[in-house]
């Protein structure tokens, strides 16, 4: 009975990395190169490869007042160009990424949901 329960919590604990994975972003750059980026009102973002670029490209069109994106489906990589270096820009940038069933972005070497993400480093 015991080796039966260690294996469903050995499977659920499996399910959920495999749910997180597919729910993550990567911003694949280093601090200074994120900060540079945002002083030039821009944001690169990897897509998991379960996300669909129908949808991706058809939620940013929702927030063209804020940005616009650039989407490469070959690498999937998301280039938000913000429009204005507001808050409220990078702000819903968080609602894209929930949007797109995104829910935790993985930056630096750790991995923080979305609203920690926009608090620590977008805000």
């Amino acid at each position: 009975m015991r080796y039966l329960l260690a294996l469903l919590f050995v499977i659920q604990i499996q399910i959920f990395y495999a749910q997180t994975e597919q729910n993550t972003v990567v911003v694949a750059a280093t601090l200074s190169e994120f900060e540079n980026n945002l002083s030039q009102n821009s944001l690169s973002i990897t897509f998991p490869s379960s996300a669909d670029v129908v949808k991706i490209t058809s939620t940013a069109d929702f927030y063209t007042d804020y940005f616009t994106v650039q989407y490469n489906e070959t690498t999937r990589v998301a280039k938000l160009h913000y429009l204005n270096n507001e808050n409220i820009s990078r702000l819903v940038t968080v609602r894209f990424l929930f949007s797109n069933n995104i829910n935790f972005v993985s930056f630096n070497g750790n991995t923080f949901e979305n609203t920690t993400f926009f608090e620590q480093y977008l805000k």
